[in-house]
């Protein structure tokens, strides 16, 4: 599992208008530290 989490019901929405969503999400550090590590060696991701 790269991620988890749970979107929250937002309502009804107008189709006219903008909206933001907020998702909580949680990441597992072994995921975060992969992709760190990957970035700062080469400057890019290979996923």
């Amino acid at each position: 599992v790269i991620a988890s989490g749970v979107v929250p019901d937002q309502g009804s929405l107008p189709a006219w208008k903008e909206k933001t969503f907020d998702v909580p999400v949680e990441i597992p550090y072994s995921i975060v530290k992969t992709m760190t590590l990957d970035v700062a060696g080469d400057g890019d991701i290979d996923y």
